[in-house]
């Protein structure tokens, strides 16, 4: 499944500008371009849900749609080699050691 990309994209920005000038039309209108759309936040790839079934979905049933790429340690975008680092480092219940 290939997931689209929002219109007016900038190189190197991406879609900083018409998130910064106007944020609630840019989000709004992402809906026209299907469920689920990638914005480019400078060279940063975000996914951003636009159907609300799909997002308590996602919501409820997080790991089911959990990927490596879009996994996160401590903030920051992980690499499969480090997903055993976070969770040593986390430990059970996801308290930083």
């Amino acid at each position: 499944m290939s997931i689209p990309i929002a219109p007016g994209r900038l190189p190197l920005l991406g879609h900083m500008l018409p998130l910064l000038r106007r944020p609630l039309q840019f989000l709004s209108s992402l809906g026209q371009v299907g469920e689920l759309v990638r914005i480019d936040l400078g060279r940063l790839p975000m996914i951003v849900i636009t159907d609300a079934k799909l997002t308590r979905q996602v919501l409820l049933d997080s790991l089911s749609f959990a990927t490596t790429r879009s996994a996160l340690c401590n903030g920051r975008p992980r690499s499969s080699t480090m997903a055993d680092r976070c969770r040593i480092r986390r430990g059970v219940g996801g308290r930083r050691a």
